[in-house]
């Protein structure tokens, strides 16, 4: 499968996107933030089907210890990656709720499930 392409008009929302989310406290754009999964939240590293790891991935991979606005409210939390049994099972939820397995189709990198944690 080809990589999706990208409309202008996508490329500037995810420009704006983080600071339109913290100006309102969360109210535009938090339920692309991530899934939450009790105290941690899951991200998936899809990258809208492109063939590379989205440049935030490598990001958390060489600072794990980020901050993390969910609403109004700052956490501390720490990503890692999930593997195995976590992973399928975190993967499964994720396309249950958005289709990420349509743009795993086609590529030969496995797309990364994230874990975000509270320090």
């Amino acid at each position: 499968m080809p990589a999706v392409r990208k409309s202008p008009a996508v490329v500037l929302f995810w420009k704006i996107h983080p600071w339109l989310y913290r100006v309102s406290g969360g109210l535009i754009g938090g339920r692309i933030q991530g899934m939450p999964d009790g105290e941690r939240h899951i991200l998936i590293a899809s990258n809208a089907g492109e063939p590379n790891h989205p440049a935030w991935y490598f990001n958390l991979q060489a600072h794990p210890e980020v901050t993390v606005q969910v609403g109004r409210e700052v956490k501390r939390m720490r990503a890692r990656d999930t593997e195995g049994a976590e992973r399928e099972a975190m993967w499964q939820k994720a396309v249950s709720m958005f289709p990420y397995d349509e743009y795993a189709r086609g590529l030969t990198r496995q797309i990364p499930v994230v874990a975000l944690e509270p320090i």
